[in-house]
């Protein structure tokens, strides 16, 4: 826990998928904010669990090594469609794909394009981008970001061009900002990029008041858990002088709930589906052999019982080796892969095929215990990898 005094960020993973269904269900603040770009597996069994998907499209493809904007990742190859130095929400498609079969066109908007496919391939799925929220909010997002504008003007660092080239630039006052305009918000072409921080405060506010509630569940990928305390002090700063300024009735605590889901991949193609189910059961059998040695040693038992426990325990990993053997192309691209090298599942696969499984263990069972499943298998994997390597 983050202690800090009127806006508690806290992380943790105590909690499983189906809680936070249950709670987006009943009304509650749950929210997962990826990026506009390719889709990988992770966040498309969140999408198809019903959980709402905010995408940022104030990135750079140059510098998202997560989603990889300006490309295309089909089959397990990417092409490049578009410029990455331009923002990603002024990039229009300047290639067209060889290996993708549905229409596109020279000059599409790159945003459309891949939110297109994205809800076609998950049409249940409840997705925006973040234009589309600050358009929508547009009243009270001006109201925050005047306030935090007169509180700490230094957190204005970027504008954008209509060209979709960004600089970098310093705010004074207020003033400076309503000239220039804000982009997405009072200006749909240029203006200046409404800083970070101040996107995470929106659901602890704009979001909660609508909702009256106190709690914010916001899903982590790979980064937001790691940055977030770097920003604690800023927010309950700002939060402490929202409550003075604005008229919203804001709670005295907010709780803003980091729930990292990066190692939630327990998640294939419906072909897939008896693959995946052997793995997790290959690795349930595997833990509680493992429990059972390590009573067992406490116990100081008999001998014989304990290496028949220890025989068993490495036949129970075997078993799962041999699953991810057998099932090591599939694996690799919805439940081990690599978003950093631009090779895995996406939205593009899932619009050709035939729709994902999502192990009900992994949805049901608390996170800790998902990432720690994960973790073991991902090793599990590796050596796979490495002696198919070796065979080659």
């Amino acid at each position: 826990m983050i202690n800090v005094m009127s806006f508690k960020i806290s992380i943790h993973d105590d909690i499983s998928i189906a809680d936070l269904v249950d709670i987006n269900k009943r009304g509650g603040v749950v929210l997962k904010t990826p990026h506009v770009g390719n889709i990988y597996p992770n966040n498309l069994a969140m999408a198809f669990l019903g959980i709402p998907m905010l995408f940022y499209d104030r990135t750079l493809g140059k510098k998202d090594f997560n989603f990889h904007p300006h490309k295309l990742i089909v089959d397990g190859k990417s092409e490049i469609l578009a410029d990455p130095n331009i923002l990603t929400s002024h990039s229009v498609i300047t290639h067209i794909s060889k290996g993708f079969p549905y229409p596109h066109a020279v000059g599409t908007k790159l945003v459309d394009f891949h939110m297109s496919v994205l809800k076609r391939s998950l049409p249940q799925a409840h997705c925006f981008t973040y234009t589309e929220y600050v358009q929508k909010n547009k009243h009270e997002v001006l109201q925050i970001l005047e306030a935090v504008t007169n509180l700490h003007p230094n957190l204005w660092t970027r504008i954008v061009y209509k060209t979709g080239i960004t600089t970098k630039a310093t705010a004074r006052k207020w003033g400076d900002i309503v000239k220039l305009g804000i982009y997405g918000v009072t200006n749909l072409e240029s203006g200046w990029i409404i800083p970070n921080p101040v996107s995470i405060l929106f659901h602890g506010t704009i979001d909660t008041s609508k909702t009256n509630v106190n709690d914010a569940y916001l899903l982590s990928g790979p980064d937001m858990y790691r940055y977030i305390n770097g920003y604690q002090e800023e927010l309950n700063e700002i939060y402490d002088y929202l409550k003075r300024v604005l008229d919203w009735n804001l709670p005295e605590v907010m709780n803003c709930h980091i729930i990292p889901v990066v190692y939630m991949r327990f998640i294939v193609e419906n072909y897939n589906k008896d693959a995946l189910d052997e793995l997790v059961v290959a690795y349930l059998k595997f833990i509680s052999k493992e429990d059972l040695v390590r009573v067992v040693a406490k116990e100081r038992l008999d001998n014989n019982d304990f290496k028949k426990l220890i025989s068993e325990k490495s036949e129970a990993k075997q078993k799962i080796l041999n699953c991810i053997s057998e099932n090591f192309t599939s694996f690799s691209k919805t439940v081990f892969y690599d978003i950093e090298d631009a090779n895995c599942f996406t939205q593009y696969d899932l619009l050709k095929g035939g729709g994902l499984y999502i192990h009900p263990w992994a949805i049901d069972n608390k996170l800790n215990d998902v990432s720690k499943a994960f973790i073991f298998l991902r090793k599990c994997y590796s050596l796979v990898r490495d002696q198919l390597q070796e065979e080659i």
